[in-house]
Order: structure tokens, then sequence, then C-alpha cells
């Protein structure tokens, strides 16, 4: 065969980009293991957290791919839940249909799932949490006062 017709030969399959990266993790891997073991997810599941929370301190406020699971500064757990009914279906979650019903609060584990499926960050997680129980103490109070 000649030469120059092998190096003309190439991969016709088309290229496919994705959004990975491979990274060193030298003198990393054991930090990183115990805050996915904290957070309960994956080593590369806590890498994208880490990351995203590390761009979001420097000021750089990224967009995630999928609208749905986007945290809304209005959102309680129950509509985060309610919006990603389908997704968090697969995580294990207790109660989904109560939760995404404002019926139940999510149990420790359970909220680590959810935030885990839908890629929140520590931040996000927070706000969530606050916004969900301050909602829950402003329906008490206007219960309270006669108001429901």
């Amino acid at each position: 065969m000649d030469v120059g017709k092998m190096a003309n030969m190439t991969n016709t399959k088309p290229h496919i980009t994705k959004d990975r990266l491979n990274v060193d993790i030298r003198g990393l891997r054991e930090a990183l293991q115990k805050v996915a073991h904290a957070e309960e997810r994956s080593l590369s599941s806590a890498a994208r957290i880490l990351l995203l929370e590390a761009l979001a301190a420097r000021g750089l406020r990224l967009e995630k791919p999928d609208a749905s699971f986007r945290v809304s500064n209005d959102d309680t757990i129950h509509t985060l839940v309610e919006r990603n009914f389908g997704r968090l279906k697969v995580a294990g979650i207790k109660n989904l249909k109560a939760l995404a019903n404002g019926e139940v609060l999510p149990t420790k584990t359970d909220f680590v799932k959810i935030a885990a499926a839908l890629e929140l960050t520590e931040t996000e997680q927070k706000e969530l949490w606050q916004r969900t129980f301050n909602s829950l103490n402003e329906s008490d109070a206007q219960e309270r006062n006669g108001h429901a």
C-alpha cells in the first residue's frame, strides 16, 4: 500500500465533542474522596461541584445546561422536586410524591440525594433549605393569625 494513501486515511466517524476533561488529582484524591463520601456523591460529581463552587467564588456564575433543575430565587425544596420529579425518581428518595406535593420535608439523606441528582452547589443547597423553612414559618404564622 502507498504510504501517501495511508497518511490520508483517517477515522471517518464524526467527531463528537464531550464536555469532559482529564484532570491530574495527585495529592487531592484523599480530600476529594472525603468530600464525595460526606456528600454521598461520586468522585466525579464531587469534583464537578467543587469546580462550580470555586468558579462562583471567583465571581463567575455559570448557567446550568438544563434549565429545569436550575434553582430560582423563589424555589423551595417542594417546587424543585415537583419540577424535577422524573429525574429524581431514580435517585432512591423516600416519599418523593409527598415531597413534590409539599406534604413532607426530606430527610437529611434524601436532601443530599436531591442535591447530588440535581448537582446543586453548597450555596444553592443552603439557600433552598432556608427558603423552604422560611416559607413554612410564614405559612404557620398566617394560619395562627387566621389568614390561611
